[in-house]
């Protein structure tokens, strides 16, 4: 009896060690390896000086071995100082941490205000041996016409130089004869940004008298010009300038209203 106690004392204290034991045959596990991302392609893109939100994403980005980067892959998106990103079209900054799903990732940007062309960095997060990069580029346009500047008048009786026309009072006037044209330049035209407009049209409607020059004309630099020929009297004219659609000629907005004074007699100033 003695003896049977014995070994099954040291029986159990065997098996409680072996318990404790590590088992040098169980493998570790490790954290999977990173794999090189080799492939990261963006796109162009042109949009509207307008601060509206638009959803990028890449196409498929592939790894090392010509397959797509696995789900949850992080990858970084730099902005620029005028140009916002974010993850969740919510919180905008100079950088956005994103995700890969189904081997793309997508994310926001915030359209800026000053028109121009941008460029936009996608990046893997872990930095690896060849660290493959990806652009996304933004030609931004200025947006409609807004509004406008002064009012100038030069009149074509000698082409080239022009001549400034203004009475006393610095109000831009016209020489009622019948025969003398006066260049009519509308601008700077702008989007409510401050972009100078350098496309679209503008059509100028005037109460008294006759536009014959191109009407619409095109804008150009921020800047339009007419040739107005006034009537014989001495009158107010009424100046109107409207941004139209230059396919079906609608009015899309007026953006700028003012007086022309004509009268009979002029002394003209030569720049």
């Amino acid at each position: 009896m003695r003896g049977f106690k014995k070994n099954c004392i040291l029986s159990i204290v065997f098996l409680f060690l072996a318990g404790c034991l590590p088992n040098s045959t169980t493998p570790v596990e490790k954290d999977p390896p990173i794999v090189e991302v080799v492939s990261i392609t963006g796109g162009s893109l042109s949009l509207k000086a307008t601060e509206s939100i638009i959803n990028l994403y890449t196409q498929e980005i592939l790894d090392s071995n010509n397959l797509p980067v696995k789900d949850g892959t992080q990858f970084n998106v730099l902005g620029t100082p005028e140009v916002f990103v974010s993850s969740d079209s919510a919180n905008f900054s100079q950088l956005a941490k994103v995700s890969s799903v189904s081997g793309k990732i997508s994310f926001y940007v915030k359209a800026p205000t000053i028109a121009g062309n941008y460029k936009l960095m996608v990046a893997q997060a872990q930095k690896q041996s060849r660290n493959a990069t990806g652009f996304f580029y933004l030609d931004v346009k200025p947006a409609e016409p807004d509004s406008l500047g002064d009012l100038s008048t030069q009149t074509f009786k000698d082409l080239p130089p022009f001549n400034s026309i203004k009475d006393l009072n610095e109000k831009y006037t016209a020489l009622a004869d019948g025969q003398t044209a006066v260049g009519i330049s509308v601008g700077p035209i702008t989007d409510r940004f401050g972009n100078m407009i350098n496309s679209g049209n503008i059509r100028l409607v005037v109460n008294k008298g006759e536009i014959v020059s191109a009407n619409p004309a095109p804008i150009s630099d921020g800047f339009t010009n007419f040739s107005y020929l006034p009537t014989t009297e001495d009158v107010e004219v009424s100046v109107k300038a409207q941004a139209v659609d230059e396919k079906n000629g609608l009015i899309i907005k007026e953006i700028f209203s003012s007086i022309l004074q004509v009268k009979p007699s002029l002394v003209l100033t030569g720049d």
